[in-house]
C-alpha cells in the first residue's frame, strides 16, 4: 500500500506539472501530496470499516429477529381481518386488484360493473383499511423506533 501511495504522489506531480511554479520546492510538494494521500487512504479505510460494522450489526439484528417476524405476522393477520370486514363488493374488487393482480378493466368485466365503479370501490377499500390500521401501524412503528 505504501508503494501505491508514493506512486500516486508522483502521478499527482506529473498530472499537475503545468500548474507547478518554477520556485516550488518539489520535495515539499511530494511530501504534502504523499501526506494527503495517506490521510485520504486512512479516512476511506475508516469509513469502509465503520460501514461494514454497521451493516453486519444491523443485518444480523434484523435477520435473526423473532420479534420482528411475529410483528409482521400480526400485521398481516390484522390486515386480513380488516379486508374480511369490507363490504362484499368492495372486498371482491380489492381482492381481485391487490391479491390477484387484475386490471380495472378485467375486474369490471368479471364483476359486470363499470371501470369507474371499480376505481371507487378500490378507493373506498383503501380508505377503510387506512383508517382501521392507522392506530395499529402507528403503534408498531413507535415500538420499533423505541428499540
Amino acid at each position: 500500500m505504501a508503494q501505491e501511495l508514493v506512486q500516486d504522489a508522483f502521478l499527482n506531480l506529473y498530472r499537475h506539472k503545468l500548474d507547478i511554479n518554477a520556485d516550488t520546492h518539489l520535495a515539499a510538494y511530494l511530501y504534502v501530496s504523499l501526506k494527503n494521500n495517506i490521510l485520504n487512504h486512512y479516512r476511506k479505510e475508516s469509513i469502509h470499516r465503520r460501514y461494514t460494522e454497521y451493516v453486519q450489526h444491523h443485518s444480523t439484528e434484523a435477520d435473526n429477529s423473532t420479534e420482528s417476524t411475529i410483528n409482521t405476522r400480526e400485521i398481516e393477520h390484522r390486515l386480513i381481518e380488516e379486508i374480511d370486514k369490507l363490504p362484499p363488493q368492495c372486498k371482491a374488487v380489492f381482492t381481485l386488484s391487490r391479491i390477484d393482480g387484475l386490471t380495472d378493466k378485467e375486474i369490471a368485466a368479471q364483476l359486470q360493473i363499470s371501470v369507474n365503479t371499480v376505481e371507487q370501490h378500490k378507493r373506498k377499500a383503501l380508505k377503510i383499511l387506512r383508517v382501521a390500521l392507522n392506530d395499529y401501524l402507528s403503534l408498531a412503528l413507535i415500538v420499533h423506533l423505541l428499540k
